[in-house]
This record gives structure tokens, sequence and C-alpha cells, in this order.
């Protein structure tokens, strides 16, 4: 089957999730959008930029940017989208299926299949533990969800049942050496511009613990520089890799945000999360699933010293809520087939106007 799965880089988990995807549907024709990259190829970078600036900032202007009622700033953005991404569409016609990580850019399929009159099965991914309204959209034929926990949230919004299905990481479990001598404590973020950059807190991070540290910088070049120049000892700094597979299998725990992939890598390698304190309102829902399941804790300056015998309650209540395999793409593209389809509405319907829901833009992360 031809399939065009929909995502963007606002976060490395949609892009993630879309890689996934692709990897798991390898025997089918499957290719991934960067929807902003598309609609925008000479402004893409300059916008995903300009993210992760406010990322950054998220603390001090979240509330501003996200705050409810008309006084919103961005409560219409996607407003002056849809028709660009219609028009995008015209170069995906003839897939399959079509796939959205991204709950704009489901919004954005959504808007696109009930004013184009398109019936190709869609199918959601939703890449955060506690999704919001944004992720719904009333033409999607199937919701890919990472915990029953997820599926209840689902429920609660009004989605069927039948419409769910559970995904993770593949069906075997890792197999955990035992160690002795000091902790493993993986930092990972360093590419988002999440992770300090004193000195001080590597070094108390290492003394406090007695532990090793690695610190997973990604494509932030100026801290990776500054560690190295540091010199600190059991302080290892590493830049972007393509597989981070090795540092997952040597880490006791992983000092990190609190992101849906985050969570689902830590689920799979039972890896318990320290995390950073978050400000997106959908990493604040994630951080709550995550204590919910007792499967991390938040970072503080007075933190215990850990123990592998602590962290081994941790890794048990991860691997009894972790998910494993994912269902068949035939499976779930018959399943969407079965769904009677109210937006295929009489050409004249369209002058009216998109039917769906605008949310603001704190629902479409």
């Amino acid at each position: 089957m031809k399939v065009k799965i929909f995502t963007c880089r606002f976060g490395a988990g949609h892009m993630k999730g879309a890689l996934y995807l692709k990897e798991a549907w390898k025997n089918h024709e499957v290719e991934v959008v960067d929807i902003i990259q598309e609609m925008f190829p000479e402004k893409a970078d300059f916008i995903y930029k300009g993210y992760s600036t406010w990322a950054k900032q998220a603390r001090y202007l979240n509330r501003m940017v996200t705050g409810k009622g008309n006084h919103n700033l961005s409560y219409h953005f996607l407003n002056p989208l849809r028709e660009k991404f219609c028009q995008l569409m015209e170069a995906y016609k003839g897939a399959d299926v079509y796939v959205a990580t991204y709950s704009a850019a489901a919004h954005l399929l959504n808007y696109y299949k009930k004013n184009y009159y398109d019936s190709t099965p869609f199918i959601t991914m939703i890449t955060d533990f506690t999704p919001h309204e944004g992720w719904i959209q009333e033409t999607t034929d199937a919701y890919l969800v990472a915990s029953e926990y997820t599926r209840g949230s689902m429920l609660g919004f009004g989605v069927q049942d039948s419409k769910v299905y559970l995904y993770g990481w593949p069906k075997k479990y890792v197999e955990h050496p035992t160690r002795r001598g000091p902790l493993h404590i993986l930092v990972a973020g360093g590419g988002l511009g999440l992770l300090p950059e004193n000195k001080g807190f590597y070094e108390k991070l290492r003394d406090r613990q007695g532990a090793e540290v690695r610190v997973l910088c990604g494509k932030n070049t100026h801290l990776y520089q500054k560690l190295k120049k540091w010199e600190l000892k059991n302080v290892t700094a590493y830049p972007f890799l393509p597989s981070l597979k090795n540092h997952y299998n040597w880490a006791d725990i992983c000092i990190t945000k609190p992101g849906g992939m985050s969570i689902l890598e830590a689920l799979y390698w039972e890896i318990p999360i320290c995390y950073i304190k978050p400000y997106l309102s959908q990493e604040i829902r994630n951080a709550q699933y995550l204590e919910a399941i007792q499967g991390g804790f938040p970072l503080t300056k007075d933190m215990k010293v850990w123990t592998r015998r602590d962290l081994l309650t941790y890794r048990i209540n991860l691997r009894k809520n972790r998910v494993t395999g994912l269902p068949d793409l035939g499976d779930l593209v018959h399943q969407g087939s079965k769904w009677k389809r109210p937006y295929e509405y009489q050409k004249k319907d369209r002058e009216e106007g998109y039917k769906g829901t605008i949310f603001p833009v704190y629902y479409l992360s």
C-alpha cells in the first residue's frame, strides 16, 4: 500500500513516531512528509528555529501564548494554512492511507478530507500519553495510542473503543545486565537547549550520586564544546548520534524532558526518567502520566542519592505498563473502511465553510 505520513519537527517526538511507523511498515511504500518543510520550503528552518527559541523561553511565554480566550495570540494560526495544505495535497493523490503523527497535521487532513470529499482511510498516531482535543478529528478512522491510560482518555473524549489501537516498541523485552560499581546516569535533551550549561550542575550530579554521567548534546555544539573543554572526570559528552541504543542499554536512569517519545523509549528500555520541569502543556500532562504509573519523578535540587535497588521498583512499573508491537496496517485500513463516514457531504455543503472545530495552539502539539 502507498502510505503518506504527515508530521513535523516541532519537537523530536512527532518525527520519531513517523520514522518508527515507516520502519514497522517497511513492506509498504511509505513516505514521510514534513508539512512545514513542504508548505514553506524556504522558511521552514526559520520557523523551526523560532519554535525552538520559544520552547526554551516557555516558562515566560507559555501562559501568554497559550492563554484561553479571544486574546489568545495564536488561536487562529491554522486559518491561513488550510487552503495551502489542500494545494499541497494535490501532490499526494493516489495514496491508499493517510497517517498523522502531529495533531495540527490531523486537523489539516480532517479539513482536506471534509472539503475535498476524500474518503482515503485516515490513521492518527498520538505521540502524547495524555491526549487533548486537538488530536480528535471527525474523519479519523483509527487511532494509535501508547498505553491503556491513553485509551481511557480517548474514551473520555467520546471516541469509540473499536477505533483505538495500542502500539509500542518491538515485542522482545530488553535484557538488563547485572551491574556493580558507579550508577550510570544518562542526560538527554541537549539538542533542544534544555540542559544546564554550567559546570557545577554536572559536577554536583556526579559527586552527589557517585555516578558516571553521559550527556547527549545532540546538535547543541555549544554545550558539547563546553563539556569537552571542562574535561570533567566521569562526565562524557556526545554529539548528535543516529542511534542511542548503546546508551539506553548502558543507563540506569535518564534525566530528560517528559516528551511522549522519551517516555515510550523509557518503557521499552525500562529506564526510570528523572524529568526536567516541563512548561509546555503536553509535557506537563505526560509528566502526570509518568508519575501515575510510578515510572519517574521530577529533577530537584535536593535529590536523594539513588541506588540501583531504589530504581528497580521504577523499572518494574515501566515493564508492567509497556505495550509491545503494532497492529497490522492492513487490519487498520480494513477496520476503518467499515465506518460510516458522515463527512461525505453534498458538494453544495462546501460553501457553508469548514464544519470542524478550531482549537487553540495549546491543543495542537
